[in-house]
């Protein structure tokens, strides 16, 4: 059993998620857990939140009652702030032994894994039902259900391809565009997929050992191929995040789609989640020596390989803080800002691209800039002479107007 909270502790709130709740009855927020720790959702009254605010690791349990009872003008009990850390720490929402252990199972569970499950399946557009799915992705791609397409014999040969990671219902025409214009090109049976970490991650590039099932199908994973450029790359360590894989949808819906337009044909997929990039990714040592490797490694591979980018462009909103409501004039803004960033990414000019993005720290929030990055210099390295041809440019608005979604779909041909 594990000891309570002492007044001599550090209580520290591990990374979460948040959502502000306002309800009549409920007034606080929701701590969201991506790691999959915890059992559903926490919720923390608004009158707590000043509490937890300052368990950061950095003060006490007595000098966190301490402050407040100053911040507040009144007496507050280290008993009292112990029992609200006790109450975290139980629920898995505090750094700590408990936490450490739970990580510890779960890794477990996940190395025993034969292939990652298709964990998002059932969200929205995504059935999980083997014959649902099938029908809704042919849809979505506008094929007659059951038919897949043979390799297109003769045809453009592809090097590379970025495609939204936003729920196949809201991005479905950028899927569509994209997806739906594989069958004109001759297709490899390797896929490099990249796909945007959204929940941390201390490397540039994660890799996952596991295969990756879809209600469609498996999609093999050449486990041999991935140990073999992290070891050239001379970056073991990378291996200590890939159960980041598991929660993540950016690459999952990369394989599921893939799955699908390549029907019963050979694929096999070497999966990245991508960490943020450096300032400077062109001339950042960490970056040329993944480029490096993954160009030695793929430039081997019979028939080539395709690099493809889950990558989604901005977030803006109510919903994610901003204070301006998503007007049409937003929206053109946007369309303005956003195609002058892919303007810069289809002339070839990663680098430019990252720079335009980055600029005055992201105000888009854009979250698919690595993955595009690595796929256009990798698809470059390996075929000089490819062109990148932007297909689709979309928003998801939501119906509130709350929020915006961006998202871009380009093709990469050698």
């Amino acid at each position: 059993m594990m000891r309570a909270m002492r007044a001599d502790d550090r209580p520290r709130l591990r990374p979460l998620d948040v959502q502000e709740i306002r309800q009549p009855d409920a007034e606080g927020l929701l701590l969201i857990d991506h790691e999959g720790l915890l059992d559903g959702q926490v919720f923390v009254p608004e009158g707590l939140l000043p509490v937890i605010a300052v368990f950061d690791g950095a003060r006490s349990v007595a000098e966190i009652a301490a402050e407040l009872g100053r911040r507040f003008g009144q007496d507050v009990p280290v008993d009292f702030v112990a029992g609200v850390a006790d109450q975290l720490d139980e629920r898995l929402c505090l750094e700590g032994p408990r936490v450490e252990a739970a990580r510890r199972r779960r890794r477990e569970a996940f190395d025993r894994l034969e292939a990652r499950p298709a964990v998002h399946a059932g969200s929205a557009g995504y059935p999980a039902e083997p014959g649902d799915c099938a029908a809704a992705l042919d849809d979505l791609l506008g094929r007659r259900t059951g038919h897949t397409s043979p390799a297109a014999a003769g045809g453009t040969r592809l090097a590379g391809l970025v495609a939204p990671h936003i729920d196949l219902a809201r991005g479905a025409g950028g899927y569509r565009a994209i997806y739906g214009a594989l069958d004109d090109h001759t297709l490899p049976e390797l896929f490099v997929v990249f796909g945007t970490s959204h929940h941390g991650g201390s490397h540039v590039l994660i890799p996952c050992g596991k295969h990756f099932d879809t209600p469609v199908g498996r999609v093999p994973v050449d486990r041999g191929l991935v140990d073999r450029l992290v070891a050239t790359a001379g970056r073991p360590e990378v291996w200590d995040e890939e159960l980041l894989h598991l929660g993540e949808h950016s690459v999952e819906l990369q394989a599921l789609m893939l799955r699908r337009v390549l029907g019963d044909r050979p694929l096999r997929i070497l999966p990245f989640l991508c960490g943020r990039l450096p300032a400077e990714p062109d001339t950042d040592p960490e970056v040329a020596a993944w480029v490096d490797a993954l160009a030695e490694v793929c430039a081997e591979v019979p028939g080539g390989v395709a690099f493809v980018a889950g990558a989604d462009l901005a977030h803006l909103g109510p919903f994610f803080g901003d204070a301006e409501p998503v007007d049409d004039a937003l929206l053109g803004d946007l369309a303005h800002l956003d195609r002058g960033s892919l303007d810069l990414y289809v002339q070839g000019r990663t680098g430019d691209f990252h720079a335009h993005v980055e600029e005055d720290d992201n105000p888009r929030r854009i979250c698919g800039t690595a993955p595009m990055y690595w796929a256009a210099t990798l698809a470059r390295r390996l075929y000089p002479d490819c062109r990148l041809e932007l297909l689709d440019y979309s928003q998801a608005v939501a119906e509130d107007r709350s929020q915006v979604v961006s998202h871009a779909s380009v093709v990469i041909r050698a």
